[in-house]
């Protein structure tokens, strides 16, 4: 059981109580080195938590948002390859929090003992969406939470590593799997995720569109079944190997059902304006699952036709997408026609998504 956090005065009074208890000793809290970092063409010096440092080597940058960035990271025992994602405290929204009260001090550790989260009490703690889930989700297309550490400015997310760096070399070095030399930090793109390889490779068949779409939805069916909504799906939050499996990333967006005791209606935006559904893009309420059903159906165009198929909100919202001189089976073309119908009540479910004949195709 846990609830999401709707008033700021709630989070501020939780973040503050017992807050000497946040760290599991005094030796912990404040040990921190600088960390200078190329963001948005600028150089910034941060601060960067030295439990993190001394456990894993930080590399190059992966890539950076609204909230936080992401670099490339090796544990510096076993060699292991990873990701920390950085997330300013200051920026999570109030409705990015939640408060679970079956988490107390004994339970909010990882077995490396280094998953500390913020506000723990006697009888429970408020901690991001975004970590909550990670720590309660196991499934072989999500990606997977390793350590989490915190300090006074951010959140630092430990993830396991996944992709090939599509946009260095069009070869897939399937041996990078663990880091041979020490890394540095270092500016520059990593291009793991499906954004890039499909920069490299224009657009799929329909038979690796498939694949590559049938594991998405099955994460985004497991999530639905654990009580969220990703809203925020796209290329870019897709991480991909070379063979084709991927890994769902970035939960900063996500939507619990499970809290939201009236009718699931949104009037919030989360997510990129190119996967957004028309009744969000006309800035109506909206239900989280046609939304999402909508950013899949842009994401298998993106995979079949290598674009998005509205170049505009206004063209999104009329429901006309391009026409490619790719040629794509009946079942396919029926398949996106029934996500990019403009009233959201008329869309396919997940669950009918996973049931549709080109989906459960087998291939010859």
């Amino acid at each position: 059981m846990y609830n999401n956090i709707d008033s700021t005065s709630t989070i501020k009074r939780l973040l503050n109580e017992n807050a000497s208890s946040i760290y599991s000793t005094p030796q912990q809290q404040h040990h921190h080195q600088t960390l200078r970092i190329k963001l948005h063409g600028r150089y910034h010096e941060l601060p960067c938590h030295t439990s993190l440092t001394k456990k894993y080597v930080l590399g190059k940058l992966l890539g950076s948002g609204g909230y936080g960035f992401v670099l490339s990271a090796a544990d510096r025992l076993t060699r292991q390859r990873c990701a920390v994602k950085f997330i300013y405290k200051h920026k999570i929204p109030v409705t990015g929090w939640v408060y679970d009260p079956s988490t107390t001090a004994n339970t909010t550790r990882s077995s490396s003992s280094s998953m500390l989260v913020d506000g723990m009490t006697t009888s429970g703690c408020i901690i991001p969406t975004e970590i909550y889930l990670l720590q309660n989700v196991h499934h072989q297309n999500i990606i997977q939470l390793l350590d989490v550490y915190q300090d006074d400015s951010f959140y630092y997310l430990v993830m396991e590593a996944h992709g090939a760096d599509w946009s260095s070399s069009p070869q897939c070095d399937k041996s990078n799997s663990t880091i041979q030399t020490p890394v540095t930090v270092t500016p520059g793109g990593g291009g793991q995720d499906l954004f890039e390889c499909l920069e490299q490779q224009g657009h799929f068949s329909e038979s690796r569109a498939r694949h590559i779409f049938t594991q998405v939805l099955d994460a985004v069916l497991y999530l639905k079944e654990k009580g969220f909504y990703h809203r925020d799906i796209k290329d870019e939050n897709i991480l991909i190997d070379c063979d084709f499996n991927i890994k769902l990333i970035d939960f900063g967006s996500v939507f619990s059902i499970k809290t939201c005791k009236r009718q699931q209606w949104l009037s919030h935006f989360h997510g990129t304006l190119s996967f957004a559904s028309p009744e969000i893009l006309k800035g109506q309420v909206y239900q989280p699952e046609p939304a999402e059903v909508w950013s899949l159906g842009v994401l298998l165009y993106t995979l079949l036709y290598g674009q998005v198929p509205f170049s505009s909100p206004l063209q999104a919202i009329h429901g006309h997408h391009h026409t490619t001189g790719i040629r794509s089976s009946k079942q396919c073309t029926q398949l996106l026609a029934s996500i990019f119908r403009k009233n959201p009540k008329h869309r396919p479910t997940l669950e009918q998504l996973q049931d549709h004949p080109w989906i459960t195709m087998h291939e010859p």
